[in-house]
């Protein structure tokens, strides 16, 4: 299995870590604003409002809607970010693109065979897997080079050992 592994150095891993942290108090600020918010279009109604004032009703059914939506916007943008991995199977002759959540669960975007895949290219920080029929069939950003020329000779069948 060859994968594309992002190997910082020490200063990048502090900053990594920071950016992290950050991102998961904002991520649950965000998650928390969203249920309070979801919450509060449910609780406008325990307010009674004076009978027969359509009006009233009408306003607090517009703020709980509204508020409802927003929340479920926060909640939404609150969830954790994925990340994109490429993993090359040898024995298979498959590439597969790879999405991994916060939490660590992968789920298989697409799965291509190597007869399938002209060419592997890196350009402006960009990975593009090429099919053979001329169409981008994966296209992630990646900060690492380190194991482009194994996934090239893997796909040309050169024998070259996976990392």
């Amino acid at each position: 299995m060859v994968a594309l592994p992002y190997k910082p150095d020490s200063q990048q891993l502090g900053q990594l870590r920071r950016s992290q942290t950050v991102g998961t108090v904002l991520a649950a600020s965000m998650r928390f604003a969203g249920v309070v918010l979801i919450l509060s279009s449910l609780g406008i109604w325990l307010v009674p409002a004076t009978s027969g004032d359509g009006m009233v009703v009408f306003m607090k059914l517009l703020v709980s809607v509204m508020s409802a939506c927003v929340g479920a916007v926060l909640i939404n943008w609150g969830q954790t970010s994925t990340s994109d991995e490429i993993h090359m199977d040898t024995e298979a002759r498959q590439l597969a693109h790879i999405q991994r959540n916060g939490a660590g669960i992968t789920r298989i975007r697409a799965r291509h065979d190597f007869d399938d895949v002209a060419d592997i290219r890196m350009t402006d920080g960009n990975l593009t897997v090429i099919g053979k029929c001329g169409l981008v069939l994966v296209q992630l950003p990646v900060e690492s080079l380190e194991n482009l020329d194994v996934m090239r000779g893997a796909l040309r069948g050169d024998g070259a050992q996976a990392a």
